[in-house]
């Protein structure tokens, strides 16, 4: 009897060719967040900029980031998702005292379309403090239990100083499920 059986590893498209989970713990968002990689590995969000593609670490200036970008990620049927962005280096990778600032949250979205959501941040330009050293802008993609209420706890996220892990524990969500990230820098 012959066994078959397919591993679906997501590789962030970086130099290094690395897994999206060994990029979120190697370069620390794991810890720092306090989160946990699912089982199955974390899928790879693509994130597109008009001048520049993200790809787990690369170096993008604030003009490449002024617009939103275009966000795809792995799906499934008959769920839904948050997706969230955040800085977790605010004011500075050495002394992150409002980490984690959010950037973009939207709660209610269906497969990955961002605009079937609820908005709760729209998207903030990232500006990183001059001078201060690259700043880690992270995506992350959760699945939802079930839809969330236009005014429930799901919404009462602080902008600054937004505990992830805290967050995703109150609202069952699981995952992260997908991530991405890129180092900003200013200049």
């Amino acid at each position: 009897m012959t066994v078959s059986v397919t591993v679906s590893v997501q590789l962030c498209g970086n130099q290094n060719q690395q897994t999206v989970d060994q990029a979120f713990i190697d370069s620390g968002i794991v810890k720092d967040l306090g989160i946990k990689l699912p089982s199955d590995g974390l899928n790879l969000i693509e994130v597109k900029y008009s001048s520049a593609s993200v790809s787990c670490g690369t170096e993008l200036k604030s003009l490449q980031t002024a617009e939103k970008p275009m966000i795809k990620y792995p799906t499934k049927s008959n769920t839904l998702y948050t997706f969230m962005m955040l800085d977790l280096d605010e004011p500075s990778p050495s002394l992150p005292t409002f980490r984690s600032v959010i950037h973009w949250l939207v709660i209610n979205v269906k497969r990955d379309d961002l605009q079937s959501g609820f908005n709760i941040y729209s998207y903030l330009i990232p500006v990183p403090t001059p001078n201060m050293g690259a700043h880690r802008y992270v995506f992350m993609v959760f699945e939802q239990p079930k839809e969330f209420a236009i005014g429930s706890n799901a919404m009462i996220a602080v902008g600054s100083k937004f505990n992830v892990s805290e967050w995703a524990s109150q609202n069952k969500v699981f995952g992260p499920v997908a991530g991405n990230y890129f180092l900003g820098k200013n200049p």
